[in-house]
């Protein structure tokens, strides 16, 4: 964003990934917008594309040969030799764009971050009033709850399917997770600790996951530490499955984040380190 921001580019941002939008059925610009970015949808620039390849350089310059295919894992081998390190001085205008027509820059190696670009981002009307209609539901106003956000996808234990495409023990921060927090117990434990520590109003706590059986044990435990009897019922269902409805509850969570008194968290998400860093 800022990149495009910083040189005048149009933003193409592609979604076509086989873990996250197996279609082209929806896009970004269906779920969010971008204020002060010209923002193409992926099907309006593979149009021009198509009709104007021969005349438009791009850079790296073998992704010419996969601009049209979906996301399947080929960009760790296309990415820029410096590790698109390049990228961060053009996006704070250190030095001169590059002469191509079309740049692709592949998240991934080496990233980095811009907090404050979250200013720019903005929900479509549907995706706000989803959010309106949540926190009517819930009885939430805005600053007067806290949320826990319960991460369970680079943590040693698994106790649910969907997350073992995810976990890599061989990295440093799984290996991180696991020395942190052995057991769910051990990490339950700490989430509370860090709950009673950041709440000190005793505001009202929403539990947000990536793991439902990580809620219900949340949910289990402090029954069992109140001495209460008490049904748990949390959906189970794996949203992996059903990627629109999986991004709809991502950008839910995302804004209950935002408009908390706080967030508690393990440190682990860039996710919440964005929302906390913006507020």
């Amino acid at each position: 964003v800022r990149y495009a921001r910083a040189t005048g580019r149009a933003l193409v941002i592609d979604w076509r990934d086989a873990k996250f939008q197996r279609d082209a059925l929806f896009d970004f610009g269906d779920f969010l917008n971008i204020r002060d970015v010209r923002v193409f949808h992926i099907q309006e620039f593979l149009y021009i594309w198509k009709a104007l390849k021969d005349h438009l350089r791009v850079i790296p310059p073998m992704f010419r040969y996969h601009l049209e295919n979906k996301g399947d894992g080929h960009w760790n081998n296309l990415k820029f030799p410096d590790d698109n390190r390049r990228m961060q001085e053009l996006a704070v205008g250190n030095g001169e764009d590059f002469v191509e027509e079309v740049v692709v820059f592949a998240g991934d190696q080496y990233r980095y971050f811009h907090y404050d670009e979250i200013q720019y981002v903005r929900l479509q009307r549907w995706m706000a009033d989803k959010v309106r209609r949540f926190m009517l539901k819930e009885g939430l106003k805005k600053g007067e709850y806290v949320v826990v956000h319960l991460r369970g996808g680079d943590k040693p234990w698994k106790c649910e399917e969907a997350l073992t495409w995810f976990y890599q023990p061989g990295k440093e921060r799984f290996q991180d997770s696991a020395s942190k927090w052995p057991t769910m117990s051990n990490y339950l434990a700490y989430m509370r600790q860090e709950t009673q520590r950041l709440n000190p109003r005793n505001l009202r706590e929403v539990v947000l996951t990536d793991t439902p059986c990580l809620k219900s044990k949340w949910y289990e435990e402090l029954c069992s530490l109140q001495g209460e009897q008490c049904e748990v019922n949390v959906s189970q269902q794996l949203l992996r499955k059903h990627q629109r409805r999986l991004i709809e509850t991502s950008l839910l969570d995302f804004s209950l984040m935002s408009l908390a008194d706080r967030v508690v968290a393990d440190g682990h998400s860039l996710f919440v380190s964005w929302i906390c860093s913006a507020c």
